[in-house]
């Protein structure tokens, strides 16, 4: 395998990382669904920037009020 691999969709770059990276951090939900399912799971977003997921509510990081990203 190489040291970074890049994930293109429909002639465009969408991410550039490391095997590892591409799997942990995902830049992107057709990057996670190129590396594996298992990357994603199911939730609601919450207007206070938090996330409910399986019965859970936690914050998130990188998502600001109403459920926009902010990077």
């Amino acid at each position: 395998m190489a040291d970074r691999v890049g994930v293109m969709r429909s002639g465009r770059l969408e991410q550039l990382a490391s095997p590892s990276e591409l799997y942990a951090q995902p830049a992107t939900a057709f990057v996670a669904e190129f590396v594996g399912t298992m990357n994603r799971i199911p939730g609601d977003i919450e207007g206070d920037g938090r996330v409910s997921v399986l019965g859970a509510t936690l914050p998130i990081r990188g998502v600001g009020r109403g459920g926009r990203w902010t990077s």
